[in-house]
């Protein structure tokens, strides 16, 4: 056994010692044979031959110094590692050969790997990177998936719990310490214009997430177990620092949180953010939760799904014995008021965007973007091939006399893949530079007051992704040109002209590979063109009512702990000072901003005794009786609502042209309509039409639409529309000012129609800004391509279009010449793109606004953009071949 393990042993030191002093051993190998042979040379010396005669006969015996050396570097094992950084050296001696080209080719493919890896490290930071907390490897998320549940409201996520199911899952459980949290947002007195990110949390979040407070404590068990009895927070290290200015005897002072003063226990230490995407600036008890919504007591719904579980992961348990045992405990809770429900608990690695729901909802939009970027890489990795096979034309030598003298096919493949490999590997590296500076970008692009806190920094996750992306990227590129390079005939490629064998397939894949470079920048450049003309004819398209000599303003009214009462009566006297307000033509409430989003319903037409009757999905929104004026909806037939019946919440309803006439059969003043309300039925007149509104914001759906007079707690949804005339300014004033004399303590913020428009189109101009800037990356890359073809073809065709020209070829007709080879890929790459394109815009034409996916101005002006391209690319190479002379091409043979 032990002379075992010493053989071992010495084999690893052997191969060690063959790897790493590859010299030093064949240093020694020479000196042993040179040491074998003089033996052999004096035994036959001694033996009577002549000294020649001893030393080839020595020869003879021992065998070649090169075959002994072969067969010593087998035994000692690595082979393939050896002949790999035999490879390297070769690979890398080629580049500092060429740099130029190794340059190109490995900037060409960081602009393709930096996109893919910005991509995939603000995934990968979103869904699964560890979260940013003391032993994050063993923070767990808990989440629910709940099947046929008729009663499920959700206010961050259906995978949550309601506090009711947490207080028995937390109880019950003996398999994990639960932990419960939510997100929320406060005012604090003296912070005017912005609410404060807030957490709240149960006794032990912060101490199961690594925290320590600087100054004070957290909060105890007795402050988390009884709804509203603990009016206590803790500040985060930042907002201590920043709003208090580091004040050390803040603890145990009142501070004023949604008008309602708490006193300070504790500051946490400069580490911790809170585990939720958004940084926390305060932590309140999560028993605290009516203050932050005063008309939404999701504390007392036991079926409100707001509150996101926590565990650390116990030696000895899995994860699937935990999630067996909440299963069973929620399976009980969910019972209480759901019979029908089906509980499913998961019990996941914690990360910040990991809900089941969010990872569904979010898969088609991530793997768009997928796709487009991946169309990049593979323009760029297209590109690097033409250049490669481009380049082999000065190579083909070199390989036909490599094959002459023996070397095997598939080892010139293995060292030509090599160079490749490496040319994938030094672009990864570069482009995962360019993807932490694209990723360090958008966080400083994202405002401040988000507190996001994604790390864009590369982790284990991202280096192997951008490695083994880098080196597949790199053997793909490179397979088809070293296959090219490696098929050649011997005969032609050892002649003195170094014209290719089979050039005219070489010439084919050169061109193919262009028309795919073509058609994915065609693709990107003819949808963000879509985009574009899209963004843009939104303020002049006919959108229902007028975009503009419009104010919004909106108010945080129920941090300002509003009851619904007061802020009606908020409202009331808010209209009557801005209709006294010079420059106001109208002013009216509605609880939405269309721009930004819309809410839906189900309703009934006629009837309500047909129980069986199908309801009909419609839009909706609940406003005071001046909106329609303010927001510019001409009364199309019958009237709006009056001040009377918006107070005294009468039951009428005014309906748009387009459920007027798909719902109601083109006269629906004096119908009826059934609204679900709380648990009844209600039936509303249809007294009035108005002209149906076209929706700008993505993901917005073209639905029939009604509006009911505004009532109750809705109030605190509410938002001011003012119509004004002249300048915006002094308008904007008038609302501040109107708004002071109604509450000090109530900040607005005010916007103009035209700000609203740009932040509900800013999905849309993100998306065509990286579209148009991906589209003008793969043009670039394209046309580096197309170059290289033409380069190429040039190149091979040099001694002909000397021969041409010396026999009094015009230099049109060797442009003619050259021409007619650019041009073949560019027209198939670009018709073909025009046909993904418009297939592309199909798909997109959902978020278009009077632009059709047949665009002309859009197809043209990328067509325009790509024959600039391409010109630019063939004037170079075209132009060398008319300026070359003839003498100097045909001296060579």
């Amino acid at each position: 056994m032990r002379s075992m393990g010493n053989r071992v042993i010495d084999r690893i030191r052997m191969r060690w010692r063959s790897l790493w002093h590859r010299d030093q051993l064949e240093h020694e190998l020479r000196e042993e044979l040179a040491f074998h042979q003089a033996e052999l040379v004096a035994q036959y010396e001694q033996q009577g031959l002549a000294p020649a005669e001893a030393r080839r006969r020595a020869r003879l015996e021992l065998g070649g110094p090169a075959q002994i050396s072969e067969e010593t570097r087998d035994q000692r094992g690595w082979r393939r590692t050896d002949q790999l950084i035999r490879d390297t050296r070769v690979a890398f001696r080629q580049f500092r050969k060429h740099p130029g080209f190794a340059l190109t080719a490995i900037l060409t493919i960081a602009l393709g790997m930096g996109a893919n890896t910005a991509l995939f490290t603000v995934m990968h930071s979103a869904l699964f990177r560890p979260l940013p907390v003391a032993d994050p490897g063993t923070l767990r998320n808990v989440y629910l998936q709940l099947e046929h549940s008729a009663r499920r409201a959700s206010f961050g996520s259906p995978s949550f719990v309601s506090f009711r199911e947490f207080i028995d899952i937390r109880a019950g459980t003996n398999a994990a310490d639960i932990a419960g949290i939510s997100a929320a947002e406060v005012s604090w007195r003296g912070l005017a214009g912005r609410s404060v990110r807030a957490q709240l949390v149960s006794e032990n979040l912060l101490p199961m997430i690594g925290a320590r407070p600087t100054l004070g404590r957290f909060f105890t068990r007795e402050e988390t177990s009884q709804p509203g009895s603990a009016p206590v927070v803790v500040l985060s290290h930042a907002f201590w620092q920043r709003q208090l200015g580091g004040d050390r005897a803040i603890i145990g002072k009142p501070v004023t949180l949604n008008r309602t003063p708490f006193t300070v226990i504790g500051v946490a230490d400069s580490g911790t953010r809170g585990p939720l995407i958004q940084t926390a600036e305060v932590w309140l008890p999560i028993t605290m939760q009516r203050l932050t919504r005063p008309d939404e007591h999701l504390i007392d719904d036991p079926s409100a799904a707001w509150i996101q579980m926590f565990t650390r992961q116990r030696p000895g348990l899995t994860d699937a014995a935990v999630a067996a045992d909440v299963q069973l405990l929620a399976a009980r809770a969910v019972a209480a008021y759901d019979s029908s429900a089906r509980v499913t608990a998961l019990v996941v690695p914690a990360a910040f965007m990991n809900m089941p729901g969010m990872r569904r909802d979010a898969f088609p939009v991530l793997a768009l973007l997928w796709l487009a970027f991946s169309m990049i890489l593979v323009v760029s990795c297209a590109n690097v091939a033409n250049m490669l096979l481009a380049r082999s034309l000065s190579r083909q030598r070199e390989i036909a006399v490599r094959l002459a003298i023996g070397a095997g096919r598939g080892r010139l493949l293995v060292q030509l893949l090599t160079e490749s490999g490496w040319l994938g590997i030094l672009g990864g590296g570069l482009g995962l530079a360019i993807a932490f500076g694209l990723g360090s970008l958008v966080r400083a692009m994202a405002p401040a007051e988000f507190g996001l806190q994604l790390d864009v920094t590369p982790d284990r996750a991202v280096l192997a992704f951008t490695g083994v992306v880098s080196i597949l990227s790199g053997l793909v590129f490179g397979l088809l040109p070293a296959l090219q390079v490696t098929s050649l005939d011997l005969s032609p490629g050892l002649k003195a002209d170094g014209l290719p064998g089979g050039g005219r397939p070489r010439g084919r894949l050169q061109q193919t590979l262009v028309a795919v470079q073509v058609a994915v920048c065609v693709v990107l450049l003819v949808n963000a063109g879509l985009l574009v003309r899209s963004f843009n004819q939104v303020f002049t398209m006919d959108t229902g009512r007028p975009l503009d000599h419009m104010l919004i303003g909106s108010f945080d009214l129920r941090q300002q702990q509003y009851t619904a009462g007061r802020a009606e009566a908020f409202f009331h006297q808010l209209s009557e000072r801005l209709l006294a307000t010079p420059g106001v033509a109208a002013a009216g409430t509605s609880i939405l901003d269309p721009e930004l989003g819309f809410s839906s319903s189900f309703v009934r037409v006629g009837d309500s005794t047909s129980a069986d009757q199908a309801g009909v999905q419609t839009a909706f929104d609940e406003v005071g009786s001046g909106y329609f004026k303010a927001a510019g909806l001409a009364v199309l037939a019958g009237r709006t609502f009056t001040e009377a019946e918006v107070r005294s919440n009468a039951a009428v309803m005014v309906v748009d042209q387009r459920m007027a006439e798909q719902k109601l059969g083109g006269r629906p003043v004096g119908q009826r309509v059934w609204l679900e309300v709380a648990t009844a039925r209600r039936a509303y007149e249809v007294i009035g039409v108005v002209p149906s509104t076209e929706p700008i914001a993505m993901g917005v759906p073209r639905l029939p639409t009604y509006y009911v007079p505004i009532a109750g707690a809705r109030y605190l949804e509410g938002r001011m529309w003012v119509r004004y005339q002249g300048k915006p300014g002094p308008v904007a004033a008038a609302i501040r000012a109107a708004t002071d004399a109604a509450d000090r303590e109530l900040t607005p913020t005010v916007k103009t129609i035209e700000e609203n428009l740009q932040l509900a189109l800013l999905p849309m101009r993100i998306a065509s800004g990286s579209l148009t800037a991906l589209g003008a990356l793969a043009l670039a890359l394209a046309s580096i391509g197309l170059f290289g073809v033409i380069g190429f073809a040039v190149a091979r065709r040099a001694r002909e279009i000397a021969i041409r020209m010396a026999l009094g070829a015009a230099p049109r007709e060797v442009l003619g010449l050259v021409g007619r080879q650019a041009l073949a890929p560019v027209g198939s790459g670009l018709a073909a793109g025009l046909v993904l394109a418009v297939a592309a815009g199909h798909l997109i034409r959902g978020v278009l606004h009077g632009v059709s996916p047949f665009d002309p101005a859009a197809i043209g002006t990328v067509i325009l953009a790509v024959g600039a391209g391409s010109a630019l690319a063939f004037w170079v190479p075209a132009r060398r071949a008319v300026t070359t002379r003839p003498a100097t091409v045909l001296r060579v043979d």
